[in-house]
């Protein structure tokens, strides 16, 4: 795991737990050992057009697995959406 996907799976860690009663921002972040100012930062970045296709794809796959009773993996799954979809996703990315 590269040093900003740990960061960044930090980040979502404190995005997640924010509501819980009594915990604050600024405990978060020292708890997970990252700055407040790099939480809001990415707090406040922008989607990009990649990450927006990943999050279209991963709903995909969410729902076909579901219709399929959660009985198919992911190469029945990967010639079902690039078939149902016209589009071509690499075995490794529906993995």
């Amino acid at each position: 795991m590269n040093p900003s996907n740990k960061t960044s799976s930090r980040y979502q860690a404190i995005q997640a737990t924010r509501h819980f009663p009594g915990q604050s921002i600024k405990h978060l972040c020292i708890l997970a050992q990252v700055s407040r100012v790099g939480y809001y930062r990415w707090l406040s970045k922008p989607t990009t057009k990649e990450g927006q296709i990943s999050e279209q794809l991963k709903a995909l796959l969410k729902q076909t697995y579901w219709e399929m009773k959660g009985k198919w993996g992911y190469r029945r799954l990967t010639m079902l959406i690039n078939r149902r979809y016209n589009c071509h996703y690499n075995h490794k990315r529906i993995r």
